[in-house]
């Protein structure tokens, strides 16, 4: 099988490549021809997407410019893929969208937030969450071109770099038609960062709150201790949080020194947003839910009741000031 791992300038490729090597496992396993195709006009990029990826024995650069349009990219990848014909696409988490829409071009079938890949008797079968990631589900897709994503939330795999550092270095042009639009680039440059996503302490409540009332009350504390507050899906879902402060892939990805989570049970699309936390405390009153398997310190309790200890305590701290 002839495969193709595609990374953007977009791409931290050095956090992204992991996942994309748990999805390649087998295909290295089994010999498979895998190649490496950059769309970007960096150096850099090109330099770590030779090193990261295990198995790649071909790196193929397309300078697609900051300038280029959505349209750009897909008629550089659907020329790129008409001249290398692979039967297997896999792109990075945050290109699911664009993997989609490549899929349509060129008439093939498209999975996205893939955790695993495997290769049986039967053939390819790829493993992804379904029912809100309550559950995983194989799936044996049949159609080529197979085009997929990986899950933000999916398992990582980290490759020696003598594996891939005397990959083949190939480049094409771009494709650049004209579209009678442009990005306004400054508009995305201009953009105020949410506090959640700079602040080194941040609190996190889940259902386990139980109204609005307590998530102000939690939202207090976090001022008081000079933190954030965000919540998880369902908490906003229920009305007592807003939608601006939701945790997870459908939200803000935390990069806290320290993240505290109350009444949070730990569904993978929440968790997804604390990977780059640096240390999680989880309080929860069931013993085995998720979120105290990513958690430093976890603490079995009832999170209003810890919630009015530390309210107490940053009380008599205001007071001692």
């Amino acid at each position: 099988m002839k495969a193709a791992c595609v990374f953007t300038r977009e791409d931290d490729i050095l956090k992204t490549a992991g996942r994309i090597n748990a999805l390649t496992g087998a295909l290295v396993a089994e010999s498979a021809l895998l190649e490496a195709w950059y769309l970007g006009d960096t150096k850099e990029g090109l330099a770590e997407t030779a090193r990261c990826v295990a198995g790649i024995g071909t790196v193929v650069r397309c300078p697609v410019g900051s300038g280029a349009l959505p349209e750009n990219w897909l008629d550089s990848l659907e020329a790129l893929y008409r001249e290398r014909q692979p039967e297997l696409l896999i792109f990075t988490a945050g290109s699911g969208a664009l993997a989609t829409r490549l899929a349509v071009r060129i008439g093939g079938t498209c999975l996205t937030g893939c955790r695993t890949l495997g290769r049986d008797t039967d053939g390819l079968w790829v493993r992804r969450p379904v029912y809100n990631s309550h559950a995983d589900a194989v799936s044996r897709p049949q159609g080529r071109p197979l085009v997929l994503s990986a899950s933000k939330a999916g398992p990582v795999s980290e490759s020696p770099v003598e594996e891939t550092e005397q990959a083949a270095i190939t480049e094409v042009g771009p494709v650049l038609k004209h579209y009678g639009y442009c990005l306004d680039r400054k508009l995305k440059a201009s953009r105020a960062k949410n506090p959640l996503e700079e602040a080194k302490l941040v609190l996190v409540g889940g259902r386990g709150l139980g109204s609005r009332e307590n998530y102000a009350r939690l939202k207090q504390l976090a001022r008081a201790w000079g933190g954030a507050c965000g919540c998880t899906r369902a908490a906003a879902i229920n009305g007592w949080a807003d939608v601006a402060d939701i945790i997870g892939q459908s939200g803000h990805v935390l990069r806290a020194e320290l993240c505290i989570t109350l009444g949070v049970s730990g569904a993978a699309p929440f968790m997804a947003g604390l990977e780059n936390v640096k240390n999680l405390v989880a309080v929860n009153s069931d013993p085995d839910a998720p979120v105290f398997k990513a958690a430093d310190y976890g603490l079995v309790g009832d999170a209003l009741e810890v919630l009015e200890a530390w309210e107490k305590q940053a009380e008599e701290q205001k007071d001692e000031n």
